[in-house]
């Protein structure tokens, strides 16, 4: 499949406790276009993932069977994309637990372009200083730099989110030349699921917002 992944090789690309990023695309009950956090339970089996239950606000998000989602996934090498539908929630083992069909295409996305929003997060790197990123996505982030840094350079630091810091280590991958200086890339080559799950949740509330608020100014 171009572009796209078999899906027994999907069986070996995903593992358990891999991070999911969850949108509604089409529901009785849940806002369209809202999105939620979640873990893979147990990995492919067939056309069907066993994913957690995502919990807000200390209850349980009801996924009625048939809601259709796509789904992002952030494996240890790659971003996954795919659309799926909910099968059944269940619980095992004291896990609430939700089980979705596959109904598309598995496709392998750079990461660059994972949920990349243009906003301004006061950014600490070790030897380099303080800067205030460009933009943010689940794979890496931007900044902006009076002076160059070599492409391929290892760098450790962390981001000031609203609720707390996130630690990672990464590595320079595009430095260009600007007006200002240079505009500076940076992949996340270590950060925890839990910091990433922070950030994708992050974006998309401010995604929903900003598309919340271009509707109000339409109307």
């Amino acid at each position: 499949m171009k572009g796209g992944i078999e899906m027994n090789d999907a069986k070996n690309a995903f593992s358990e406790n891999d991070a999911l990023t969850l949108n509604i695309i089409n529901s009785e009950k849940l806002e369209t276009d809202q999105s939620y956090v979640s873990q893979i339970e147990s990995a492919f089996n067939n056309s069907t993932i066993i994913i957690h239950n995502p919990i807000v606000l200390g209850h349980l998000v009801p996924f009625n069977n048939g809601v259709e989602l796509s789904i992002y996934l952030v494996s240890r090498d790659a971003i996954y994309n795919f659309t799926g539908r909910v099968v059944k929630t269940f619980i095992r083992d004291i896990s609430n637990l939700i089980e979705i069909k596959i109904s598309s295409e598995i496709k392998r996305i750079q990461r660059r372009d994972f949920f990349r929003y243009k906003t301004p997060l006061e950014l600490t790197l070790t030897d380099l200083g303080k800067f205030e990123s460009s933009d943010v996505s689940g794979g890496g982030i931007g900044f902006c730099s009076k002076v160059e840094v070599q492409l391929k350079t290892k760098i450790n630091g962390y981001i000031k989110m609203p609720k707390e810091n996130i630690k990672f280590n990464g590595t320079i991958v595009r430095c260009e030349k600007n007006d200002k200086g240079y505009s500076i890339g940076v992949r996340f080559d270590k950060l925890e699921n839990e910091s990433r799950e922070l950030i994708v949740k992050y974006i998309t509330a401010k995604q929903l917002s900003d598309r919340k608020a271009k509707l109000s100014k339409s109307c």
